[in-house]
């Protein structure tokens, strides 16, 4: 057997336990860095996810957004054209008044216009009745037509109210 060599300095006595801490302190710092780089990695994990949820939601509330504007601009139009379709229709119907009524007022100096009136007294007649006891009183009208009466009832066959009651007919 050999016999142990013996350290002749207190340095020499000392190296293997500096060794072994110098081993222990590298040890533990690659733990320590090993540990870090983890951690990092998982708040950097967890911050693309929240990243990536704010992202979406953001997406979905501006397509949102962008589907109420087109529906808000839908709604729009459609109002605005069915305005204009309102006002032309009704600027429509005002000059087919407005022509019938004078067409009805034209009437009147028609040569056949005695036997229109006469043709109306007629049927005022015979919607209101008349029969012995029960007359029906006929006045011409300045305007064209006439009114007839009956007792309380009344038949209105001017014929500016007959140009009106054909306008609602052809509508």
């Amino acid at each position: 057997m050999t016999a142990a060599r013996i350290p002749q300095t207190a340095g020499e006595a000392l190296g293997p336990v500096r060794a072994a801490l110098e081993r222990a302190a590298r040890d533990e710092a690659d733990a320590v860095v090993l540990a870090a780089r983890e951690q990092a990695a998982a708040t950097l994990a967890d911050a693309d996810a929240v990243a990536a949820q704010v992202r979406d939601r953001a997406t979905r509330e501006g397509q949102q957004l962008a589907a109420d504007d087109a529906r808000r601009k839908r709604s729009h139009a459609r109002r605005h054209a069915r305005e204009v379709v309102l006002r032309a229709r009704a600027e429509v119907d005002a000059a087919a008044h407005r022509a019938v009524r004078t067409a009805a007022a034209g009437l009147i100096a028609d040569p056949d216009y005695p036997t229109a009136v006469a043709v109306l007294t007629e049927r005022a007649r015979g919607t209101l009745g008349e029969s012995p006891g029960h007359t029906v009183d006929v006045q011409p009208c300045a305007d064209g037509g006439i009114r007839a009466r009956q007792g309380s009832r009344t038949l209105d066959l001017r014929l500016s109210t007959l140009a009106q009651l054909y306008l609602g007919e052809v509508r």
